[in-house]
């Protein structure tokens, strides 16, 4: 580095100059007069150079290194005051350069994570206050008289009630899963049993769509992991197929594996998303083109969770379009290893 390099330059002179002093010292002891007077003045001038590069390395590298540290200092006290877009410029490529890039890069995740953050909330808020307003409404014209209370509308109001209560749970569940208080098991989840527990949930609302569903699934998928956690996921997935699939149309799960991991595949049928969405349907209240849009319900954090729990299973989730029409959802997840792999690998 410049600064380091600088430093070694300066011992090195330093180094040499001594030893030119002691030999000219040494032909001095044994020159005439004449000489003595020549390299007097010859030691003299290379003293007064040597002293002025000294001199002048000892002012100008302190002066650029209190300079960085200076601006370092300005822009953490303004990060501390809440302006993340104070940036260090950087110049050279010493040491000092490499700490004014790291804070730069710690700024701009930091300023990424206080604007996710701030959409969080606000997207958030946005969420609670549709069906509390809905819930509110019909409140209060039960309390005006301008509608009858039946079982019908108190079946209403209650279908809402709980609707919002499901999107409370779900935006804990993820403030859990962000400040990491979320806790789950690790044993060992039979993937077949687990997502046809999970179909056997929902056999009757598929039929009251006219929906079918084709499975292709080994006897039995092994991996550690906790299976409530992991139904979840499962009911996230086909919930969402029973909302955006059209009616009279089809979801094909698949689950194969090879020696290391289990891969579950659900695809459904039409209407299909935009390839271009279909990296962005993890994050948190996103929603589709109109085809898969809030017409079906939802708040758009079923998928967000899902990630979640999968990440935490260290597996990947990803969405593809889907053979069928519609889009694929793609799940990997480590097989659970046997006791003749957990030797080999002891031994290995």
């Amino acid at each position: 580095m410049k600064i380091n390099q600088s430093l070694r330059l300066i011992n090195q002179i330093i180094l040499v100059s001594s030893t030119l002093v002691a030999c000219i010292a040494i032909a001095l002891l044994n020159g005439s007069p004449e000489f003595l007077a020549e390299q007097g003045i010859k030691l003299s001038i290379a003293a007064l150079i040597l002293f002025i590069v000294v001199a002048a390395s000892a002012i100008l590298i302190p002066r650029r290194i209190l300079a960085t540290i200076t601006k370092m200092k300005d822009n953490a006290r303004k990060m501390s005051q809440g302006d993340w877009s104070a940036r260090i410029e950087v110049e050279g490529d010493d040491d000092l350069s490499d700490l004014a890039t790291e804070l730069n890069e710690l700024a701009e995740a930091l300023e990424r994570r206080n604007s996710a953050q701030r959409q969080w909330i606000a997207n958030t808020s946005h969420e609670l206050r549709t069906p509390l307003s809905i819930i509110q409404a019909q409140v209060e014209a039960f309390q005006d008289g301008v509608r009858e209370v039946t079982p019908k509308s108190l079946n209403t109001l209650h279908k809402d009630i709980l609707g919002l209560g499901k999107l409370v749970e779900d935006l804990h569940w993820l403030a859990r899963f962000d400040i990491g208080t979320l806790r789950h098991s690790s044993t060992p989840t039979d993937l077949v049993l687990t997502v046809q527990e999970a179909l056997d949930s929902f056999f009757e609302r598929f039929a009251e769509k006219q929906l079918k569903i084709e499975t292709q699934m080994p006897a039995t998928s092994i991996v550690n992991g906790d299976q409530n956690r992991l139904k979840q996921v499962f009911f996230n997935l086909l919930e969402n197929s029973i909302r955006y699939t059209n009616e009279g149309g089809s979801l094909k799960i698949t689950i194969t594996q090879d020696q290391n991991n289990a891969t579950i595949c659900f695809d459904d049928s039409e209407p299909g998303a935009p390839k271009e969405t279909l990296t962005q349907m993890f994050d948190r209240f996103f929603r589709g083109e109109a085809s898969r849009s809030r017409t079906f319900g939802g708040a758009g954090l079923g998928l967000s969770i899902c990630k979640n729990i999968i990440e935490i299973h260290n597996g990947s989730i990803q969405a593809l379009s889907s053979p069928l029409g519609g889009v694929r959802i793609e799940i990997v997840l480590p097989l659970a290893k046997t006791d003749t792999q957990d030797k080999e690998q002891k031994n290995g």
